[in-house]
């Protein structure tokens, strides 16, 4: 079950610990059956008091316990997504481990539509090419390599379609003073522009599982991703309380 959920129901992955926690409590309730007793028989027969068993199993109990809660690893330093103060968007930390994981399966993605959101942002629509690789959770976003002037140029988009479309995916880059790629996709970027594409990345994202009722913070530019998760919503349906403050 759990091979199932990571290959092919990947938006319930929420559920992995759970399972194998189940699996874990169940299979050492089983043992513990079976151990329990015969570490009583034990005791009586050779004269030891039998608390001195139940001490035993209650210490293997709570050494096993303490490795469960131990608190999560923190992240090493530099390898969050930052953002770049001489330009836009994001840069991606090539250091990350998903990121090289990642970076050998990458999108082709074709421009095909352009739609003007206010006079400074526009919401760009590529296809992609190869829909059964793409998989993305509402709220990450992808890191492109766009060619600028002969140029490589990596930089992050939030994804603001709804990753239940996965024929497309939409972005929407706002033009930033001195933004050098901003620039490029508001006023050059045109239908048929092709990039490369990799991800999708990030832990910001909604999940339907866990999130039963959520409230959303955001300014500016800043929405794109929780526009991603209002259509996510929306198109499956779901029962989810949302406050949105913009």
């Amino acid at each position: 079950m759990k091979v199932l959920i990571a290959r092919y129901y990947r938006h319930y992955s929420s559920a992995l610990l759970f399972l194998g926690v189940t699996i874990f409590a169940l299979s050492f309730a089983l043992v513990a059956m079976n151990l329990v007793p015969y570490l009583l028989g034990r005791a009586a027969s050779t004269g030891a008091p039998a608390s001195m068993s139940l001490g035993f199993v209650l210490t293997v109990c709570s050494g096993l316990g303490f490795l469960l809660r131990r608190p999560r690893q923190p992240t090493p330093a530099g390898s969050r997504v930052t953002p770049n103060d001489s330009t836009d968007g994001f840069t991606a930390d090539a250091s990350r481990p998903e990121i090289r994981r990642r970076r050998s399966s990458s999108l082709r993605l074709q421009l095909a539509r352009i739609d003007v959101e206010t006079h400074d942002t526009k919401t760009l629509r590529f296809l992609v090419a190869d829909t059964g690789r793409f998989s993305a959770r509402p709220g990450q976003f992808l890191t492109f390599q766009w060619q600028i002037d002969g140029k490589a140029v990596p930089r992050s988009y939030s994804i603001s379609s709804s990753p239940t479309q996965s024929g497309y995916v939409e972005i929407t880059p706002k033009r930033v003073t001195n933004g050098y790629v901003s620039a490029f996709l508001n006023d050059r970027a045109a239908v048929g522009l092709e990039v490369e594409a990799s991800g999708p990345f990030g832990q910001f994202y909604f999940d339907e599982v866990r999130h039963q009722r959520i409230v959303l913070l955001a300014g500016g530019s800043g929405i794109t991703p929780m526009m991603s998760m209002l259509r996510y919503i929306d198109d499956r349906c779901l029962r989810t309380a949302v406050t949105l403050i913009y």
